[in-house]
């Protein structure tokens, strides 16, 4: 599949207003963008959500960098994992795991999310929770740790320590990390991913949306109840 629909030279939203929110239009609402909506229609969707229940959403990312890309976002508005009480992320952690069964392959999976807080951007375009999941050789650990002292995490719950805009990162290896520079990257982790893909260049989402993959991941989970 070509990435035959319109781009945006920038992703905006809202931020902290879920009635300007993409995802929660998405989701909510069932009101996706106009591209999803011209990809969901020329593939013959109604959504691109591969797995949804009350509390958490799992779908495959615009500008998905393979067909194992997803994301797993809230269903109601919050801007960082680290707002969210201990029950859910327990549950996060649960359909974590869940990604890493159904999206088999040979790297091993890791975990990122650019958090922000209050409205404060933690290097992310869609002011909403989200973490990224994405089977890729990057070292993450060592790529965090380069923008400065990291705080290491014995489990996804302790997130719940973290006050203000921050960048997490679970590693191939199941280590914890978490950073708060003054400035992050917008699209950090991306940018890594793709230099280890050799396609430096490619890194945003909004200009590069890669629709073949994400029709790839939606055929790689076909079959799995929504």
């Amino acid at each position: 599949m070509r990435d035959e629909f319109p781009r945006r030279e920038h992703a905006t939203v809202d931020a902290g207003f879920s009635g300007g929110c993409e995802y929660c239009s998405e989701f909510k609402l069932a009101q996706p963008p106009p591209s999803v909506r011209d990809f969901l229609a020329a593939n013959g969707l109604s959504s691109r959500a591969l797995y949804a229940d009350r509390d958490f959403v799992i779908f495959p990312s615009i500008g998905a960098l393979d067909a194992t890309h997803v994301l797993l976002a809230t269903v109601e508005h919050a801007t960082a994992f680290s707002e969210l009480p201990s029950a859910l992320l327990a549950r996060a952690e649960s359909l974590l795991g869940l990604v890493r069964d159904r999206l088999d392959g040979r790297a091993p999976m890791v975990y990122f999310e650019h958090g922000s807080a209050c409205g404060a951007l933690g290097g992310q375009c869609i002011d909403h929770a989200h973490m990224h999941c994405i089977r890729t050789t990057c070292d993450l650990a060592r790529r965090v740790e380069s923008l400065g002292p990291a705080v290491h995490l014995e489990s996804l719950a302790d997130i719940q320590r973290i006050v203000g805009p921050y960048l997490f990162a679970r590693s191939g290896s199941g280590a914890n990390l978490v950073v708060q520079p003054r400035s992050i990257p917008s699209q950090y982790i991306r940018r890594e991913v793709c230099a280890e893909l050799g396609i430096p260049d490619e890194w945003d989402w909004a200009v590069f949306p890669r629709w073949h993959n994400l029709a790839a991941a939606l055929e790689a989970w076909k079959g799995e109840p929504k």
